[in-house]
């Protein structure tokens, strides 16, 4: 009975998770020597620079608007577990102990606002695919030699930076939470098939702070939160529909961003991505530099001459061009008014090099437009929609820089037209 009773202690012991290697327990300063100003302040609308979503998270993230966070059943909202560990704060890491036993059971995080989180140490499975999902997520952690390996799912629809980045409620997290001394530095890996085309990786640094004050130690409710804006209908969320996010040729402009890079996706995620923006500038014609300098001729503003131009479809009451040198390439303005008893303009809005990658355009059915430069006088512009070329264009100004023709041809929602319009330049 003695042999028994002591294999029996011996299979108990083994089937015990694992003993922790170091302990992560106290209050944990965040450190931003990384991305600091989008930590803080916050990035910019249309800042996806970096970022491995595909054409479904950018769609959602240009519909977002941040006026949407002001409604008060949106002030409350904690950072989602995609998110946890970056935003401007600071947490506590507590233990969690069996009544009994007291063994540790799982670890508890307090950050930002009235969120918790709880990574079971204890070996409980994970709940089924159905099971309710939370701002936290679902979190179990296992220690890897030093290194606590925390595996997060059911997580609700949240982001992954603050200006809209989405992720979805399939997403799951992996994070390994390594410490050295009075030094934690969390890396957080983020898969999502619906809106992420690859694994988004990052780390995030702490500093070991005695008598740390958390910040957002209180509770959020209906009694503190606030009509922040007013006006809006009731049930009515601020969004932005397809193509109508003027923040992000702004974004483009302000920093002279190209829309490659501007738009995100894997490939702007590695070194080399940096490499090839390099080579596209350099590559660019010796046209640019004399745009720069506003000496090209395509520079100005142009009218429509309606008696000179033929269209296939509907012929504008008027129509307006404006180019601009913007760096190495041009800032396009098209207003048009359709029908003659309209009292404003439609309008259509790009910056874009000569470089031949695309880039981002408003108020257009396209979604890019990519600019190559035939000659000082002619230019050629291909617009895509969905990486999809739909549209090719040629802008030429006449020798004596007084005409501007500009032909079209495309199918866009398959309706097919054409055009050849003729510009005069305005003084």
């Amino acid at each position: 009975m003695k042999r028994i009773g002591i294999l029996c202690a011996v299979a108990i012991a083994l089937a015990r998770p694992a003993a922790a290697q170091v302990d992560l327990t106290g209050e944990w300063g965040n450190r931003y020597h990384e991305d600091y100003w989008h930590r803080q302040a916050g990035p910019e609308i249309g800042d996806y620079a970096g970022l491995p979503i595909n054409d479904e998270g950018r769609a959602k993230a240009e519909s977002w608007k941040q006026a949407g966070i002001a409604e008060p059943e949106r002030q409350c909202i904690p950072h989602v577990a995609t998110y946890f560990v970056r935003g401007p704060a600071n947490f506590r890491i507590s233990k969690v102990t069996d009544p009994v036993t007291r063994e540790v059971v799982a670890y508890s995080m307090f950050p930002l606002h009235h969120s918790f989180r709880t990574i079971w140490l204890d070996g409980r499975p994970h709940p089924p695919e159905y099971a309710k999902h939370t701002w936290a997520g679902f979190s179990t952690g296992k220690w890897d030699g030093n290194v606590l390996v925390v595996t997060t799912t059911h997580i609700k629809w949240g982001w992954i930076q603050r200006n809209g980045v989405p992720v979805s409620d399939q997403s799951v997290m992996t994070e390994y939470f390594i410490r050295h001394d009075g030094y934690l530095t969390v890396v957080g890996i983020v898969d999502d098939p619906v809106f992420l085309a690859e694994p988004f990786i990052r780390t995030t640094d702490f500093v070991l702070e005695t008598g740390l004050r958390i910040a957002g130690e209180y509770q959020c409710g209906p009694d503190q939160s606030a009509d922040e804006a007013t006006g809006w209908p009731h049930g009515f969320v601020p969004h932005h529909l397809p193509g109508t996010n003027e923040q992000i040729a702004e974004f483009m402009t302000k920093h002279n961003v190209p829309a490659v890079a501007q738009r995100g996706g894997p490939e702007t995620m590695y070194p080399d991505f940096l490499e090839k923006m390099k080579q596209a500038a350099a590559a660019a014609p010796k046209a640019a530099a004399a745009i720069a300098r506003g000496a090209d001729p395509l520079m100005g503003e142009w009218l429509l001459n309606r008696a000179k131009s033929t269209f296939s479809v509907t012929v504008p009451a008027k129509r307006v061009m404006k180019y601009e040198p913007a760096g190495a390439g041009i800032h396009h303005i098209i207003d048009t008014r359709p029908m003659a008893n309209d009292s404003g303009y439609d309008r259509v809005e790009y910056t874009a090099a000569f470089d031949g990658m695309d880039h981002r355009i408003t108020g257009s059915a396209l979604e890019t437009v990519s600019l190559k430069r035939i000659d000082t006088r002619t230019i050629e512009r291909t617009g895509k929609i969905k990486g999809q070329v739909v549209e090719t264009a040629t802008m030429k100004v006449s020798a004596d820089g007084n005409l501007l023709t500009m032909t079209t041809k495309g199918t866009v929602s398959g309706i097919a037209y054409n055009s050849t319009q003729v510009f005069e330049r305005q003084e």
